[in-house]
């Protein structure tokens, strides 16, 4: 057996960058709700981290993918430095049922997103994510067009009533 590259070097970078894209591939794209199993670190910080391990972003992802059957994250651009992955992606994909409280709209949406994820050995220990939750509002019809100082203050309100989106979070709960 092979001895595992450091994960600040090359090759380790570039294992940590196919574990995300295996995330966001397999795990969201597809639907492979295993794959998160074999990916995820079992002390992985749950979304309300009232638990660890891969069984809450499981749920997340499937009530994801119900409310956006059709959904897809496309990576756009990776780096990596040490133990660290930085994801940008586009989500996008029909809103067909429930997501986040608002019921379907039958809306097609395309939001920017960015995923940082830790992986320091064959595993993703930690993760956060930040998502164009404003754009996506928007999109969906939800929420009108505003003006920049409409746009901060609303986001700032949205920062502070979604409990996921600190050091430590997961995926964003539907």
């Amino acid at each position: 057996m092979g001895a595992t590259a450091p994960p600040g070097s090359g090759s380790g970078l570039e294992r940590a960058k196919a574990l995300i894209r295996r995330f966001v591939e397999e795990g969201i794209n597809q639907g492979q709700l295993a794959v998160f199993d074999e990916i995820l670190d079992d002390a992985f910080p749950t979304p309300d981290r009232v638990d660890s391990g891969s069984s809450a972003v499981k749920e997340a992802i499937a009530a994801y993918r119900q409310a956006v059957p059709d959904a897809r994250w496309t990576i756009e651009e990776q780096v990596a430095e040490g133990e660290m992955v930085m994801s940008c992606f586009v989500a996008s994909g029909t809103h067909h049922g429930p997501l986040w409280g608002i019921p379907a709209t039958g809306q097609p949406m395309a939001i920017w997103g960015i995923l940082i994820s830790r992986c320091p050995g064959e595993r993703i220990v930690e993760q956060r994510i930040q998502l164009d939750r404003l754009g996506l509002l928007q999109q969906l019809g939800v929420m009108p067009e505003l003006g920049l100082e409409e746009v901060v203050i609303v986001a700032r309100l949205l920062q502070a009533s979604q409990p996921w989106t600190g050091r430590g979070a997961g995926l964003p709960q539907p």
